[in-house]
């Protein structure tokens, strides 16, 4: 068993590595339906599963290493955008968003309207901090926790539940992209407001951009580095601002350095592509790092209540999909936006083209600053069960 940090971070940067070189030297058939992204995430469920590491001696290295990346990442990401650009994709973006929202707050209210009877009293609470957890990310769980003098019991189940299926709901959402010609098929979806944008901002992109070299890359790291710690200090200092946690106030702060940034000289430097990649696989391989499948036992009736949550969230998104119009790339952006909030929802847009990761950025950032009012009025509706 790995009990000290650097080999653990060795492990999960190793995990990557070798499954992104199997995919580019093998002409396997499975890498069409599971991509690299979902490789990482299982075989790193499954070294936590069979304890490769220990989760308690590695936590300190863990802390310190998966946000500075990931709050490294989005402004590197947004380097590659041209968000002027992607801002004309707006009204329909919105309202595919708006409707992942619905049927989240719908699938957890009526999950419990079954359910409550054996969650047990004042569950409603506990339920209503998970909606605020999926409506943004775990800053609104805490929050709503605070608000609500959620007991700690029901919160341990919630926060179960929360890890549990946004690892599952993630890999499905990154297995998914593979699928998005059919799903488009059968919604209907024009997808040429997409694919028009995609390929003016890849093509310009291209056009402009120097090929990588060592200086290039160097300042990328070393202006990604300065980006995470930058804006983690003034997001503490920010914490509570307007009702926004630090975290959600560093990830605004990262995607204005990254807009800006991408509209400079510096959006010309080379290697922006292949060091913002290495930081999405580092930054899943973490995440999944910490998702066990022996933790899908020791809550089963919370467990079963979150799993008909998600599932109503999935069925009525599918037929609101095909009753709009939406395409499969808006869905899951707008899906994990709700689910795992900002630091996830890029990291599914980039599966499907990383041209389109602003939406995913913004998205979570919208679902952030919902998630505890609405969370809120949904535990209005539970208590009356």
């Amino acid at each position: 068993m790995i009990t000290t940090g650097f080999y653990y971070i060795a492990a999960c940067v190793a995990i990557p590595a070798i499954i992104c070189w199997l995919e580019a030297k093998t002409s396997w058939k499975v890498w069409k339906w599971l991509p690299a992204f979902v490789f990482v995430y299982l075989v790193n469920m499954i070294c936590c599963t069979v304890h490769l590491w220990d989760l308690e001696a590695t936590y300190p290295a863990y802390a310190a290493v998966k946000n500075n990346l990931l709050y490294a990442m989005i402004p590197l990401m947004l380097i590659r955008c041209d968000v002027r650009k992607l801002a004309k994709l707006g009204p329909k973006l919105i309202l595919t968003f708006l409707c992942s929202v619905l049927t989240v707050c719908v699938g957890v209210v009526v999950s419990y309207a079954i359910f409550h009877g054996a969650l047990g009293n004042n569950s409603a609470h506990a339920a209503a901090a998970l909606v605020g957890s999926w409506l943004g990310g775990s800053d609104n769980m805490v929050a709503v926790q605070a608000v609500l003098n959620v007991p700690e019991g029901d919160m341990g189940a919630c926060i179960i539940i929360d890890n549990i299926y946004y690892s599952v709901w993630i890999a499905f959402l990154l297995w998914s992209a593979a699928m998005a010609a059919k799903f488009n098929k059968f919604t209907k979806a024009d997808t040429s407001y997409l694919d028009n944008k995609i390929d003016m901002n890849a093509e310009e992109l291209m056009a402009k951009a120097e090929p990588a070299n060592f200086t290039g890359l160097m300042f990328l790291l070393g202006f990604g580095l300065a980006c995470s710690a930058l804006t983690q200090w003034i997001g503490s200092l920010m914490s509570g601002f307007l009702t926004l946690e630090g975290g959600t106030w560093t990830v605004i702060l990262g995607t204005l350095i990254g807009v800006f940034a991408g509209m400079s000289p510096i959006s010309r430097i080379g290697g922006k592509e292949e060091l913002s990649n290495m930081l999405v696989y580092i930054v899943v391989s973490l995440l999944a790092s910490r998702a066990g499948f022996n933790e899908l036992f020791d809550a089963p009736i919370w467990l079963v209540f979150g799993a008909v949550a998600l599932a109503l969230h999935a069925v009525l998104f599918i037929l609101l999909a095909k009753i709009f119009h939406f395409d499969l790339f808006s869905c899951a952006t707008a899906s994990m936006a709700c689910i795992g909030g900002t630091g996830s929802a890029p990291i599914v847009a980039a599966s499907f083209n990383s041209m389109l990761i602003p939406v995913g950025i913004l998205m979570g950032i919208f679902g952030g600053l919902l998630g505890n009012f609405l969370a809120l009025i949904c535990d209005g509706i539970m208590i009356m069960f």
